[in-house]
């Protein structure tokens, strides 16, 4: 794998695995038009951004963000992978059906 991969997502050997690159994920943060990333400064009259000065650690900083575990265990990963099948189902996905369940909380 080369640290300018591109994101991807994929199926292999039984699993979901979401990979990117380090420098692709440098590039990304620097120029997302995010506006907690990039916005413009009415005092100078200009965007201002973020600048990646060590890419190896921002990309231990984005892992431990993904974990980051809030009150009831949650992480912002966890609230990724729900989003996802949400979105796979609502979007018609035929490998799941409705079945009734006991309550799981």
């Amino acid at each position: 794998m080369s640290r300018d991969q591109p994101l991807i997502a994929e199926i292999k050997d039984d699993q979901l695995q979401i990979r990117v690159g380090l420098d692709t994920l440098k590039f990304a943060a620097e120029r997302s038009p995010n506006d907690s990333l990039c916005w413009y400064d009415d005092k100078t009259g200009e965007y201002v951004s973020h600048k990646v000065i060590d890419t190896d650690e921002f990309g231990e900083d984005v892992r431990q963000a993904l974990l980051k575990e809030a009150e009831d265990g949650t992480t912002p990963l966890h609230l990724l992978l729900d989003a996802a099948c949400v979105d796979a189902i609502e979007n018609g996905s035929e490998a799941v059906e409705e079945e009734p369940t006991p309550t799981l909380w």
